[in-house]
């Protein structure tokens, strides 16, 4: 294989391999923290989760997050998944 050609396909492979797409850290944990709170809501309206089970779910998290900013945040998040969703 020549050395062009060599050089040539490793940068087809390389462009391969790199994302596609990068999302904005803010936009990739605003929508994960979103699927979060549907998926819980779902598992509890369908009686896969119980309302007990999903406070044990925050307890725990909130044991993790003591004392640290992020606490707050999951605070919030438990009040959304708590609120009964609108139909």
């Amino acid at each position: 294989m020549s050395t062009k050609r060599a050089l040539s396909l490793d940068t087809v492979i390389r462009r391969a391999s790199e994302p596609i797409w990068t999302p904005d850290p803010d936009t990739a944990a605003l929508t994960a923290l979103a699927v979060t709170v549907a998926l819980l809501r779902a598992l509890r309206d369908r009686g896969l989760l119980s309302e007990g089970e999903i406070d044990d779910l925050f307890g725990e998290a909130a044991e993790r997050l003591r004392d640290t900013p992020a606490l707050n945040l999951l605070i919030r998040v438990q009040d959304e998944v708590e609120r009964k969703s609108e139909e």
